[in-house]
């Protein structure tokens, strides 16, 4: 009888032993369920912070290249008007330099000078270009010449100016 007594509570031992396995087992999938929903929250997260900080930087990135687009623009216009400013002063200068004999025909030069300033002060740089290679095109060789007017023109305000 006692045999009978030993061999059940062996029996019940095997039974605790193997239900605290199968509790054991059960645990470590909820376990590895957890750390794999866990894993992927931490993932997504991550991936949802790298994304934010990409657009941030986009954002700001596109900000500054305005802002220095912007900055070069405002210098191309300012410089743009002391062009014309520079060119309306030679009209002025021409003007100033006539005798009475070529009278009218400095002013008509001044007239011209004072033309070309307002079409400086009133293209931007991309109507300038265009208007060029369309003269220049149409008549290279009457472009060269003026050109070469223009230079000595303003090669000469600058020696005396």
């Amino acid at each position: 009888m006692a045999q009978k007594k030993n061999e059940a509570t062996d029996g019940t031992e095997e039974q605790a032993q193997a239900t605290v396995k199968d509790d054991l087992t059960q645990a470590k999938e909820a376990i590895k369920e957890d750390v794999a929903s866990l894993a992927g929250d931490l993932k997504a997260s991550a991936v949802a912070a790298a994304s934010q900080a990409a657009s941030a930087a986009t954002e700001q990135v596109k900000a500054t290249g305005e802002q220095i687009t912007d900055e070069a623009a405002l210098r191309a216009h300012v410089a743009k008007q002391n062009v014309a400013d520079k060119i309306h002063n030679a009209a002025d200068s021409v003007r100033q330099r006539s005798v009475l004999p070529e009278a009218q025909v400095i002013d008509k030069v001044a007239d011209r000078i004072d033309t070309t300033a307002d079409y400086v002060r009133e293209r931007d740089f991309g109507e300038m270009k265009e208007d060029f290679r369309h003269r220049v095109q149409d008549a290279p060789i009457i472009a060269v010449l003026m050109a070469l007017m223009v230079g000595l023109l303003l090669g000469t305000i600058m020696k005396r100016g």
